[in-house]
């Protein structure tokens, strides 16, 4: 074999070495190798997204250095991602006292049925009490129901995975996920109104966040949001009933006591007990800042919202 041959070989290795390190640096990016920057994965409940987008935007316009993504989650959340805000949290797998959660807000659940159902026509105006709610959804016709329409007249949907808005909405009337009436739909909690809004006689339960318009802050078309008891007094007010607006809705919330309403927190915590400074700047900021814009996006503050942020800076302080 020649020199040349040789030589020729060692080149064509090389040019092989050469595009396989190009096509390394283009898949990992060149920040992998030369900046060094931690980029935060954020993930949780779907119907939080658009006010974790907010965040998320609003954060790196003030910090041009972070790098902050979120990934929607499947059946579980995904392994990569550090901060978790969710509904209705899985713990597994997470050590709670090394890594607490912290209550950044909260979130409401509503009946809400298509705008043109015969459910729209008689409870819109009139709205449910807790009888009524549970009879009609749960099929809970023990006692003296004389009064509540057959819910066979109606075509009830639900979440078929264990989610936060049905586990919210089934235990504050004495019931289980898998106790809720109706056609269990996969997928997000959005898919349940697409399902009514396709059905003329479709009814479900869902969170204000979803089920109002963000921008107009009225309901969204072809959806008709049914009025409750909110303050528990087993009667509903004329107050109970102007909902049409968001603003109107979260503003009665948040002044009465709110004992016949669904209510749940809404958690963010790290699934990793030692997480990046980037991924605690970031938390703090939310506890602090990002806890703002909870009403235009359709949550309720938490109740102490400054004992919050108080007890995530302490955890922190301790840790370091």
């Amino acid at each position: 074999m020649s020199f040349t041959n040789i030589n020729n070989k060692k080149s064509s290795v090389y040019e092989v070495l050469l595009l396989l390190f190009i096509i390394v640096c283009k898949n990992f990016g060149t920040t992998g190798f030369s900046q060094g920057k931690d980029e935060v994965v954020v993930s949780g409940v779907r119907f939080a997204y658009p006010l974790i987008e907010k965040w998320i935007n609003d954060y790196q316009q003030a910090n041009a250095n972070a790098e902050i993504s979120i990934v929607k989650r499947g059946s579980n959340d995904p392994l990569e991602a550090q901060i978790i805000i969710d509904a209705f949290p899985d713990f597994s797998g997470i050590d709670i006292k090394k890594s607490p959660a912290f209550i950044l807000g909260r979130y409401a659940v509503f009946p809400v049925a298509n705008e043109n159902s015969s459910f729209a026509n008689l409870y819109a105006s009139k709205g449910l009490t807790e009888k009524e709610i549970k009879a009609l959804f749960f099929n809970d016709l023990l006692g003296d129901n004389s009064d509540v329409v057959n819910p066979q007249s109606f075509s009830f949907y639900s979440r078929l995975q264990k989610a936060g808005l049905a586990v919210t909405f089934s235990n504050h009337f004495g019931y289980e996920q898998q106790d809720i009436k109706g056609k269990a739909i996969s997928g997000a909690d959005e898919h349940t109104l697409l399902a009514i809004k396709r059905d003329p006689e479709g009814v479900t339960y869902n969170t204000p966040s979803l089920i109002y318009d963000l921008e107009t802050r009225n309901v969204k078309p072809g959806l008709k949001i049914i009025p409750v008891d909110i303050d528990g007094n087993g009667k509903i007010s004329k107050e109970e009933k102007e909902i049409d607006k968001l603003d109107n809705l979260l503003d009665l919330i948040e002044s009465s006591r709110s004992k016949g309403l669904p209510i749940a927190p809404l958690y963010i915590y790290f699934r990793d007990a030692r997480p990046s400074k980037e991924a605690r700047a970031f938390v703090d900021w939310i506890l602090e800042t990002g806890v703002k814009d909870l009403k235009h996006y359709g949550f309720l503050n938490a109740e102490n919202q400054d004992k919050e942020l108080e007890k995530f800076r302490s955890l922190l302080a301790h840790n370091n």
